[in-house]
């Protein structure tokens, strides 16, 4: 009864912070974004296991010492981010928005640019599907194109048995195509012509097809939440229209069971319906508490190894949090060659190297970047790219809820983005940049 009152009471203490950070719930911002995303899937399902109302996972979450420590620690963490939102408020002045009243279409180098940039992610994708081989697409296993109907596997040597460096065609085929779709779509929206429909049908067609071919579901999810975003800030002046977020809803629900269906073989639309919403609300909570069972029983603390360690500059082995405690867990499936990831949100990797000191402090300082990082992104003059590297951003950070916050240190993917962003508004623009005046 203690945990169920509890978990009812802290929203509304977690909305009044939000009131003091001066953040709106409805309209678009890096931290409404990573709030919602923290309580969607690492908060409401939590009465679902304590209680033991998902058949999925009571076999595997059973502990209710452990889970309500997880409890704590989410609640901990969520406080630690408003607080720090409130905090960046404070020293950095009042949070704005996007002033997309001053949107204007791309210009032709911006938007010939792109073309360039996308040509060149497209083309990298090509080569990695020509290395991974048509036969060991998951997706075409899925479907019955190929033979082979070992998804499992396929999936693990298309990623994390990938065999070459797959963080980098990742990078162009992933993350800087996303981009690009975006910015496409922002200026598709502002200015509907043939040529730009054309720009970004072709893309989100080559963008959803990389997201879909290893069989994962929810980055195509995320996807249509950024062009929901992006669609959000051009036309609707960043505020969230009830009707619209029920509508995308209805809309990657009914997407995600039919892939639960073909990739995940549920027998029926109810049994891939209850899989979606276990996957969604308990699925992500999962990870956070076999983490707490496995460090610091069965592994001592890790004290900063598994922070990445590009060319070797630190006097560690990098430890892949993910993929041990995965292997821990699911031994058997290891033993068969198959390398397994368990990411969890983001506290779970602090408390795995830090301990409870690591959950109960470095979120703070979390929450007061994400705010001051917002503050310089809505300051860029808006432009169809600029909303993209804006909505790029807002999902990049969304992924806290179930990703490690080392991951952001050595961040190649953000890196590039900028990157590639500051070279396009550069050359649009006579190299300069603009910025809204306050």
């Amino acid at each position: 009864m203690i945990f169920f009152l509890l978990w009812l009471a802290f929203p509304f203490f977690w909305y009044i912070l939000l009131k003091l950070a001066k953040i709106s719930l409805f309209k678009v911002n890096l931290m409404t974004l990573v709030f919602f995303g923290i309580l969607f899937y690492q908060y409401l399902g939590l009465p679902i296991l304590y209680f033991d109302l998902d058949p999925l996972r009571l076999d595997d979450v059973s502990d209710k010492t452990v889970l309500f420590n997880v409890f704590i620690f989410t609640s901990i963490t969520i406080f630690l981010l408003l607080i720090g939102f409130c905090i960046s408020e404070f020293f950095n002045g009042r949070f704005k928005y996007v002033k997309s009243e001053i949107l204007q279409p791309s210009s032709k180098k911006e938007l010939y640019s792109l073309l360039v940039l996308a040509f060149v992610c497209i083309s990298i994708f090509g080569i990695y599907i020509f290395k991974v081989g048509i036969e060991n697409i998951a997706f075409f296993a899925a479907i019955n194109f190929v033979s082979d109907s070992n998804l499992a596997v396929l999936r693990s040597n298309m990623g994390n048995s990938f065999d070459g460096k797959y963080h980098w065609y990742y990078l162009f085929m992933n993350q800087l195509l996303k981009f690009c779709t975006l910015a496409f779509f922002s200026n598709y929206i502002l200015f509907p012509s043939f040529r730009n429909r054309l720009f970004f049908v072709f893309s989100c067609i080559v963008m959803i097809f990389s997201l879909i071919m290893a069989t994962e579901k929810g980055p195509v999810a995320n996807l249509l939440i950024a062009l929901f975003l992006v669609f959000l800030i051009v036309k609707k002046q960043s505020k969230f229209p009830i009707r619209h977020v029920f509508f995308l809803f209805i809309i990657i629900t009914s997407i995600l069971v039919v892939f639960y269906i073909y990739f995940m073989g549920a027998n029926s639309m109810e049994d891939a319906l209850v899989g979606l919403f276990s996957r969604s609300l308990t699925g992500q909570i999962q990870p956070a508490y076999h983490y707490l069972q496995f460090f610091p029983k069965y592994h001592d603390f890790l004290f900063g190894r598994s922070m990445t360690n590009p060319m070797g500059i630190f006097p560690f082995e990098s430890y892949n949090i993910a993929q041990e405690v995965m292997a821990w867990y699911n031994p058997s499936q290891s033993a068969n060659g198959i390398v397994g990831s368990m990411p969890t949100i983001f506290w779970g990797e602090l408390y795995a190297n830090f301990g409870i000191f690591g959950v109960s402090t470095i979120p703070l300082f979390v929450g007061y970047f994400l705010h001051w990082f917002n503050s310089k992104l809505v300051k860029l003059y808006p432009t169809p790219i600029s909303i993209a590297i804006y909505v790029w951003f807002l999902m990049h950070f969304f992924n806290l809820n179930g990703t490690s916050l080392t991951s952001y240190i050595f961040d190649i993917y953000s890196t590039f983005a900028l990157f590639f962003f500051t070279l396009i508004t550069l050359y649009a623009n006579s190299w300069k940049f603009k910025f809204v005046r306050a």
